[in-house]
C-alpha cells in the first residue's frame, strides 16, 4: 500500500474509531455571540489585537482553568464547558457531549447567568445574532493565534467572504453521534440535506456590514468562502458516502493550515495534504487538524458536526438543538429520511441555487420554507419527551413571529439574550 493509500485508510480508521455505543449517544453544542455595549450596541471594544481580551477577564471567576496561547488569555474551562474567543472576537460556549436536553438547557442557562453577571460590571450584554451587529469586519484586529493569523491570509487571497466568515459571524453548531459506518452514512446524509432548511429556519441576520442584510446572508457568506472545503461534499448525497469516501475527501482539499513534524500550526495554502503528507504517514493529531480544516455544513470529525444555524436568542438555540436531537436520536430520524428519501443531488443544487438567486420566491426541496419548517418541528415535537416539547414551541414561535415581521419573508430586528 503506498503512503497516500495508508493516510486515506488512517483517516477512515480515525472516523470509525468515533462509534459509539446506542446507549451512549451525545450531544453536543457550541454558541457563538456578541459582547456588546448595553447603550449603543457596538461590539465590545479591542484592546490592542485580543479582541475581547476584557471579556474573558470577567469570566475568569467563574472558570478554573485558563487557556493561554502566544502568551495571550484566549479562553476558559472548567469540567462541563470552556468559553474561547473566535477570530473576531465572537464568545465561544462549548459544551460537553451531554445525554440530554435538559442537561442542555441546564449548562447553556449556567453560562448565561454568569455572562449577564461579568459583563454587566462593564455595561455590556450578550447579543445573540448572525452576523456582526454594528460595524464592519474590516476595522477591527483578528485575534493574534498564528491559525488565525494564516486562515485570515489565506482567505483574503481568494478575494470572497472568507474574512466575513471568520471575524463577522456566529453560529450555533451542534454534534451528534453514529453507531457504525451504515448509521454514520444516513447521519451524514440527512444533515447534509437539512442544512438548505436549517439555513431558512435559523436565519436571523438583519445586518451585513451596516447595512440591511439579504435573505440567507450566512447561505451566502459560506458559498463565497472557499469552494474547496464549504458547502456540501459532492456526491454525498446519493449512494454509499462512508467512512472512505469522506477520507478521500479531506485527503484531496488544499491544506490551508497544517501541523509540522514539531506540532506547531504553519501556512499550507493551496499544497493538498496528498502533497504534503506523501512521504510520510499522517498522526492522530494530523488527522485532527486536517479534518478541522474542512468548513463543511456538515462535517465528520469523530462525530457529525451540523453548522449552517446562525446565532439565536436563547429560547429558540434551545428549540434549535431540541430539534436537531429529535431529529437523529428519535423515530423523527426515520421520518425525516423518508420526507427527504427522493431528493438528490440536483434537486439539491437547483435548491440552493434559488435561495442565493430568488431568495424570496424559492422553495425548498420544492415546499415552502416556512411550512416546510413547521411540518420538521411538528415531527420533532411529537416524538420528543414531554419535557423538551416545550423548546420545539419557542422555535417555532420565533420562525412566526420572523415571518409576521417581514413583508418579503423574514427580516428581524438583532434579538439580545436576557
Amino acid at each position: 500500500m503506498d503512503m497516500n493509500s495508508k493516510n486515506i485508510a488512517a483517516i477512515a480508521a480515525y472516523l470509525k474509531s468515533g462509534e459509539k455505543s446506542l446507549n451512549n449517544l451525545k450531544i453536543g453544542i457550541e454558541c457563538e455571540h456578541f459582547a456588546v455595549d448595553k447603550a449603543t450596541g457596538e461590539p465590545s471594544p479591542h484592546v490592542g489585537d485580543q479582541p475581547s481580551s476584557r471579556v474573558l477577564e470577567a469570566l475568569k471567576p467563574y472558570y478554573p482553568e485558563q487557556v493561554i496561547s502566544d502568551g495571550l488569555l484566549i479562553g476558559l474551562k472548567s469540567a462541563a464547558s470552556s468559553i474561547s474567543v473566535e477570530p473576531g472576537g465572537q464568545l465561544e460556549l462549548s459544551l460537553a457531549p451531554l445525554a440530554s436536553i435538559s442537561e442542555v438547557e441546564a449548562e447553556y442557562r449556567a453560562f448565561l447567568d454568569n455572562a449577564n453577571d461579568a459583563l454587566a460590571k462593564l455595561n455590556l450584554e450578550i447579543n445573540a445574532v448572525g452576523y456582526l451587529p454594528k460595524g464592519s469586519v474590516y476595522d477591527m484586529p483578528i485575534l493574534a493565534k498564528s491559525r488565525y493569523k494564516y486562515m485570515s491570509e489565506y482567505f483574503l487571497s481568494l478575494k470572497g467572504l472568507g474574512i466575513n466568515m471568520m471575524k463577522g459571524t456566529a453560529s450555533l453548531q451542534a454534534s451528534i453521534d453514529y453507531t457504525s459506518e451504515e448509521d454514520f452514512i444516513e447521519k451524514y446524509r440527512l444533515a447534509s440535506l437539512l442544512s438548505l432548511p436549517i439555513y431558512y429556519m435559523t436565519d436571523n441576520t438583519a445586518v451585513f456590514e451596516g447595512k440591511p442584510a439579504s435573505p440567507y446572508t450566512r447561505l451566502r457568506i459560506w458559498q463565497q468562502t472557499d469552494p474547496a472545503r464549504c458547502g456540501v461534499i459532492p456526491g454525498s448525497l446519493a449512494g454509499k458516502f462512508g467512512y472512505d469516501e469522506y477520507a478521500e475527501y479531506a485527503y484531496t482539499r488544499p491544506a490551508l493550515v497544517a501541523l509540522g513534524e514539531d506540532g506547531e500550526p504553519y501556512y499550507a495554502a493551496n499544497t493538498l495534504l496528498s502533497e504534503l503528507f506523501a512521504q510520510r504517514e499522517m498522526s492522530e493529531d494530523d488527522i485532527s487538524y486536517a479534518l478541522s480544516m474542512l468548513f463543511l455544513d456538515a462535517r465528520a470529525i469523530r462525530f457529525i458536526e451540523i453548522r449552517p444555524a446562525d446565532s439565536l436568542p436563547f429560547d429558540a438555540a434551545m428549540g434549535y438543538f431540541a430539534f436537531i436531537y429529535a431529529a437523529f436520536y428519535t423515530k423523527a430520524f426515520g421520518k425525516l429520511k423518508e420526507k427527504f428519501a427522493s431528493v438528490g443531488e440536483q434537486e439539491y443544487r437547483d435548491t440552493l441555487k434559488g435561495m442565493l438567486n430568488e431568495p424570496e420566491k424559492t422553495s425548498i426541496y420544492g415546499y415552502s420554507p416556512f411550512q416546510l419548517s413547521i411540518d420538521m418541528l411538528e415531527i420533532a415535537y411529537n416524538e420528543l419527551p414531554a419535557k423538551d416539547r416545550r423548546h420545539i414551541l419557542s422555535l417555532r414561535s420565533f420562525l412566526e413571529n420572523r415571518e409576521a415581521a417581514s413583508l418579503i419573508g423574514y427580516k428581524q430586528t438583532p434579538t439580545r439574550l436576557v
